[in-house]
């Protein structure tokens, strides 16, 4: 399932702890998490189900790459701290993806 729940008018440093409440939910209903950033997420979607995932959802549009980076950096960190039972299924800090392209790119959790 494919879920669009994108904050576009808060910036960044405003957006975290929106994004910490909504991962920490969803980490609390699921048995494990992946963080990404992607400038296309429908069809990142298309790739993660093939690998079993059962939702996608898309949280934040960031307008560069360097501020989806930093968050997705944070966010990975954030649930790496949690005291959640959730697997954080990120083996990388995040970001490692990304263009450089001046572009929107979205931060979006995988739910399995």
């Amino acid at each position: 399932m494919f879920v669009n729940k994108v904050v576009t008018d808060v910036v960044p440093r405003e957006a975290m702890p929106l994004l910490k409440n909504m991962l920490n939910g969803y980490m609390s209903q699921w048995e494990r998490i992946y963080i990404g950033a992607t400038a296309h997420p429908e069809m990142r979607y298309e790739q993660h189900m093939l690998d079993g995932w059962r939702k996608m959802v898309v949280v934040y549009e960031a307008f560069s790459p360097e501020i989806a980076r930093g968050m997705e950096q944070a966010l990975i960190a954030h649930a790496r701290e949690s005291n959640f039972l959730t697997l954080v299924v990120n083996t990388n800090p995040g970001g490692e993806g990304l263009s450089t392209a001046r572009r929107s790119n979205y931060l979006y959790f995988l739910c399995g």
